[in-house]
């Protein structure tokens, strides 16, 4: 159990990594193309749990792939996190960005919210050696195809005004994440401390 839960955990570890790269990569080469691979890695990541052969079958390998897939869905989703706010709230029309923004916490609130239900249906309608069995596989199975779906809509999002006006004035030059961090330190410590009581809990 502590092992299955170490693997689980090495998901978020990575969250701050993938946060970090997806974030110069979004500012550099473009918020949907950073949305359109954090999402790739993210729905490959899903589609390796569904398929992994089991530890009888495969071994140490079963391990090592399951530990792989973790790490990339925590890498996508950190970069997913940072890069789809920043893209709506840039995209949003001045007036409306509060609310726009705020349709992101509504959504991901929402699929946590039915992927418990799917869980609880999972549980009611399979019996304990199905869903050891096999019936595990199945949110992974349906996370992969929405995120493949998710992907193939984000393909043809264009960039917003926001990032083509930054690309053209690029000329006062980008303060280092570093100098970033340390110039907004208070705010960062409090989104910080914002997001620190409900990842606990």
């Amino acid at each position: 159990m502590l092992s299955t839960l170490a693997v689980f955990a090495v998901g978020f570890v990575m969250r701050p990594l993938g946060a970090l790269f997806f974030g110069w990569f979004s500012d550099r080469i473009g918020r949907q193309r950073g949305m359109v691979l954090s999402m790739g890695i993210t729905a490959f990541g899903s589609l390796i749990i569904a398929v992994s052969p089991t530890y009888a079958s495969a071994g140490a390998v079963a391990s090592a792939l399951l530990l792989l897939a973790r790490l990339m869905q925590g890498f996508g989703i950190g970069g997913e996190i940072g890069a789809s706010h920043t893209y709506l709230s840039e995209a949003a029309p001045t007036a409306r960005r509060g609310l726009w923004s705020s349709s992101m916490y509504v959504a991901v609130t929402t699929g946590v919210l039915c992927a418990t239900v799917q869980a609880a249906l999972l549980k009611g309608w399979l019996t304990a050696y199905q869903m050891t069995g096999w019936g595990w596989r199945i949110p992974f199975v349906i996370g992969a195809l929405l995120g493949i779906y998710a992907f193939y809509l984000r393909r043809g999002l264009a960039e917003n005004h926001a990032f083509r006006e930054a690309r053209q004035d690029d000329s006062a030059g980008r303060p280092s994440l570093v100098t970033g961090i340390w110039e907004n330190r208070r705010a960062v410590l409090q989104v910080v401390g914002l997001s620190l009581g409900g990842t606990v809990l």
